[in-house]
């Protein structure tokens, strides 16, 4: 419903629900029973459906006469399904225990919950291109894109246990906790989350191919223009809390005076078991928008300067201008159980009602046919549930404005003598980043004023290249680059957002810095034959300033280190051998070290580890068989990554989060056949076949941060060239 910002009437807080004719609770009941019904607050079973996708690719060249050509394709694709990921292990903010360190053996997670996760997702993407080309010479295209995709994610948190919260773990006798059921339960809480999401992407790009001059070393002009805006909605994510109750857990009976009756099995119910007020989860809706508009403008000139048949010597000298403004606005609305029908639901009907109230949720009545908002928004009072807008409150802030622009140019000499070639040259760069967080729109403590940030860069490189051997079979390559990495947008606008579902709080940094990276690159490479290669790359980054995702007691947001460095090797391999058979690898060895400040007691120290997202190892090995004349191939692909770090600690004493090795393999069958005037082909995908567990841990302990099975994937996909 479309209400203003501040505009939400909650209700009268005066004495007990108040007369039909009030006039503040006949809004509050209005603007309540719209917004609820705006979407549904809890989910509901369906079967699933099987994905489907389809796609379609026009292409003609039409000759115009007079040298001229005018090309044209037009392509859509379109898909629908939907997936699950189920009994998932989770666990956030690790305690170090009595003794005050991690990994000694008494450490213990303060949430712990299991999860399972279903997704709806349906989508499509149209391309448009025309080109017109005169000769060899000169060539102009034009492009439309639209890419769209709608998901509705569906998060279901069970057995969540928080020892930070207020929310007991016993209930019912035994404990100082009653309840109407007569036996002794475990308590946990629960949640249900719908989480919408809606991403749109518009492309509009011209490009244009010149040359003038000379057939083999011509003058060449290049050029392009594009514009481009993003939405990315979530209309209307929303989370229900509640609480569980399992008779069934064993350790019920360790509890002197506990009645276990297992038989009652394990029961939810809206009822807050511990009538805490505040709560410890108060159930919500969100909505969130991000819009970006984006234009780019490229212009390229080469320039012949000497040349002597093979052997030549270019300049290319060339400008960018990229500019992107981003605005992101979202609102918050909370739901309060009035204390009053709290009671009722723990009472009425032997505690039923709570229950059923739970089922009911979705509607504007409860089981008792009265309603569930009745425009009184007192909390200990109430006997209803009244709705008010949080989106100021707390600490998350949500609407900022932002923008980049950067500006640029460069200019590159291109030298080949013989079997040597150098490309050298420096790009000049120019970057303004701004940002500010919205007086009015997000909470008073938060509020950040216009701030622009202005970083101009002069960026040189070199390439070096030699052939040698028969047929140039061998070829070294050495590079020297220096490049400038910044941080995203969510990196460092001060964005706070709560994940519900994890707890899991992401605040951008607006301290962060560039990162300028020097590059060191040494390959060399072998290829006695057109169907085989033999490689060896030599790789070296040093790193001023890097960025790093860094965590606090389950609060994530991004850092400056002091300094890092990247450095390894790559052997890389290809043949095919026995007529039909082909088999490709390639390994990676990455050293990193990352050196950044860490607090502990005493204040900070340099802290050193390796970057987040870098395994040291990375192994991929292909092999390929393909009988043209039978139309058939398969293709088997195997993928081992290494175990690496997903974010660093900031505080010293908490271990990292670090993901185990992980295994996959692939399988695609395909069959191609003559069909009408074309080509068919049947594929057959088998992917993940070894459906190994993807794990993160706090390292050096067996405490899962998060664990759980992709599971394996099927498909079926037939496509039809002509």
């Amino acid at each position: 419903p479309d209400i203003e910002a501040g505009g939400l009437v909650p209700g009268t807080t005066l004495g007990r629900p108040p007369a039909a004719n009030n006039p503040v609770a006949q809004a509050a009941i209005a603007q309540a029973n719209a917004l609820h019904l705006s979407s549904q607050l809890r989910p509901e079973k369906r079967d699933a459906e099987v994905p489907e996708s389809f796609s379609l690719t026009l292409g003609k060249t039409f000759d115009l006469g007079n040298n001229l050509e005018l090309g044209v394709v037009l392509a859509g694709t379109s898909s629908n399904g939907d997936e699950a990921t189920r009994d998932i292990t989770f666990g956030r903010s690790l305690n170090p225990g009595p003794d005050g360190t991690s990994a000694t053996g008494d450490d213990f997670l303060n949430r712990t919950q299991n999860e399972d996760r279903y997704m709806s997702y349906a989508g499509y993407g149209l391309l448009g291109s025309i080109g017109l080309r005169a000769g060899d010479r000169h060539e102009i295209s034009f492009t439309a894109f639209r890419n769209h995709r709608a998901e509705d994610e569906v998060v279901q948190a069970r057995r969540i246990r928080d020892r930070n919260s207020s929310f007991g773990e016993y209930a019912g006798p035994g404990t100082n906790t009653s309840t109407p059921f007569g036996a002794t339960a475990a308590t946990f809480q629960g949640l249900d989350s719908i989480i919408p999401l809606r991403r749109t992407l518009d492309l509009l790009q011209a490009t244009g191919h010149h040359e003038v001059g000379d057939e083999d070393h011509p003058y060449e002009l290049d050029w392009q223009y594009s514009r481009s805006s993003s939405l990315e909605e979530r209309p209307g994510t929303r989370t229900t809390y509640f609480s569980q109750l399992d008779f069934t857990d064993p350790s019920i009976q360790n509890i002197p005076g506990a009645v276990y009756n297992p038989s009652l099995g394990q029961i939810d119910t809206l009822w807050d078991v511990f009538g805490l007020n505040p709560p410890a989860s108060e159930t919500f809706r969100e909505t969130l928008r991000t819009s970006e508009e984006s234009a780019n403008s490229r212009m390229d000139l080469t320039v012949p300067v000497w040349n002597d048949g093979e052997d030549w010597f270019k300049l290319k000298t060339g400008v960018n201008h990229f500019d992107r403004t981003r605005e992101v606005r979202g609102r918050l609305f909370t739901y309060t159980i009035g204390q009053t029908l709290n009671d009722q639901l723990g009472s009425v009907d032997g505690g039923q009602y709570g229950i059923d109230f739970l089922n009911w949720l979705n509607g504007i009545t409860g089981p008792n046919g009265l309603p569930i908002f009745n425009g009184h928004a007192n909390g200990n009072t109430s006997g209803g549930i009244f709705i008010d807008e949080d989106t100021a409150s707390g600490n998350t802030v949500r609407n900022v404005d932002a923008g980049t622009t950067v500006t640029a140019a460069y200019l590159q000499g291109d030298l080949k003598v013989g079997d040597w070639s150098v490309i050298g040259g420096a790009r000049f760069e120019s970057e303004e980043r701004t940002f500010e967080v919205l007086r009015g729109l997000n909470p008073t403590g938060t509020i950040v004023p216009f701030t622009s940030v202005k970083n101009d860069y002069l960026l040189p490189a070199i390439n070096i290249n030699r052939n040698f051997g028969d047929d140039d079979q061998f070829k070294t390559t050495f590079a020297w680059s220096r490049t400038v990495a910044r941080p995203t947008f969510f990196e460092f606008a001060p964005i706070r957002t709560v994940d519900q579902a994890s707890g899991d709080t992401f605040q951008g940094n607006p301290n962060l810095t560039d990162t300028l990276i020097d590059n060191y690159d040494l390959r060399w490479e072998w290829t006695p034959e057109p169907t085989s290669l033999l490689a060896v790359s030599l790789f070296h980054k040093q790193l001023d300033s890097p960025i790093a995702q860094a965590y606090s007691l389950g609060d994530r947001t991004f850092i400056n280190g002091d300094s890092g460095s990247l450095q390894g090797v790559e052997l890389e391999g290809r043949k095919r051998f026995l007529e039909h058979w082909t088999v490709a690898s390639n390994f990676t060895f990455i050293d990193s070290q990352l050196e950044f400040q860490q607090q502990n007691i005493f204040g900070s120290q340099t802290g050193s580890t390796t970057f987040d997202g870098q395994p040291d190892y990375i192994f991929n090995l292909m092999l390929g068989w393909d009988h043209e004349e039978l139309g058939l191939s398969a293709t088997l692909n195997y993928n081992f990554t290494g175990s690496y770090l997903t974010s660093v600690p900031l505080g010293a004493a908490e271990p990292p989060v670090r993901r185990d090795d992980y295994h996959q393999l692939d399988l695609v069958l395909q069959k191609r056949f003559e069909l009408s005037q074309g080509v068919g082909i049947v594929k057959l995908n088998f992917g993940n076949l070894l459906d190994s567990t993807d794990t993160q841990r706090f390292d050096g302990t067996d405490l899962i941060y998060s664990s759980y099975r992709r599971g394996r994937t099927y498909g079926l996909e037939f496509e039809y060239r002509f």
